[in-house]
């Protein structure tokens, strides 16, 4: 009986973790491929009203309607200023903007 026809007694997974070859060509590891989501904002109606009245000062440099990046920065400056984070992640300029989207998705506006 010659040596490869001998079975080691072991799995093939007991050699080791299992490694997805399309990650080991990108040259990412397997915990660098998992994305991690930021906590999501809990807004209050002080803090939602305080965003829209900011956004209203703010709508004639919107020009054709859509608020640009540096207006989203502006209200989540403000929000840090004005009110402390008591729950939830941190209002910052996708926070706010995902707020005023979905205001206005609500009131059909």
């Amino acid at each position: 009986m010659s040596d490869s026809s001998v079975s080691s007694g072991r799995s093939l997974h007991s050699q080791g973790p299992i490694i997805d070859p399309l990650l080991a060509a990108s040259g990412r590891t397997q915990t660098q491929s998992l994305k991690v989501r930021k906590k999501a904002a809990s807004w209050n109606e002080e803090e939602t009203t305080a965003l829209l009245e900011f956004l209203i000062t703010e709508s004639p440099k919107s020009g054709d309607g859509n608020f640009k990046r540096v207006t989203w920065t502006a209200a989540a400056s403000l929000m840090a200023t004005r009110f402390v984070v008591v729950k939830g992640g941190p209002k910052d300029a996708d926070a706010c903007e995902c707020r005023f989207q979905l205001v206005c998705l609500f009131f059909s506006i």
